[in-house]
């Protein structure tokens, strides 16, 4: 569980922690890949959501998934970018918390994706917090937390943190 205030002092102008859904780049399911190629490579992200016609987020796509559908052992079959639906190659494990999010979920979905993103309790696509975004917060408290906080070592702090380094294997 993380720490009350540090959780307080990290999401702290929690509007400004997430990227509403009408400033960010999103593509339908139903978009073929050719419109999904074309976003992707005009607004400089390296994957996106999908969204289905309710708003809802399906999935995400990239670059890597978009070119290895059209790949053959030889060639890239740049025809069939209008072929293929984003439906059928976008992946479908993203990273999701839902809008009442706590730190703790977003840390841990952090860990493997860029960005997360937020639904409402229908599903329905209302923005994404970034990986960046996040990290220049704790970089920010790594400097600042002693104007904030009085910070004391724990007496059993260097046996804590051989505890800590063992457990990752270190």
């Amino acid at each position: 569980m993380v720490n009350e205030q540090i959780e307080s002092l990290l999401l702290h102008c929690q509007d400004q922690l997430m990227i509403p859904a009408d400033r960010c780049a999103t593509v339908w399911e139903d978009n073929n890949l050719l419109h999904a190629l074309m976003l992707l490579s005009s607004v400089g992200y390296s994957e996106i959501p999908v969204l289905n016609t309710k708003r809802q987020i399906v999935g995400s796509i990239n670059m890597p998934l978009i070119m290895s559908a059209i790949k053959t052992e030889t060639e890239y079959l740049w025809d069939q970018l209008t072929h293929y639906k984003v439906s059928e190659i976008m992946r479908r494990n993203i990273g999701l918390v839902q809008g009442d999010y706590h730190l703790e979920d977003v840390l841990h979905t952090l860990v493997d994706h860029n960005y997360i993103n937020v639904a409402d309790e229908d599903g329905i696509f209302i923005g994404i917090i970034t990986r960046k975004e996040l990290l220049s917060r704790v970089n920010f408290l790594a400097h600042q937390i002693d104007s904030y906080c009085d910070i004391y070592p724990h007496p059993d702090m260097n046996f804590r943190l051989r505890d800590l380094c063992e457990s990752h294997g270190r």
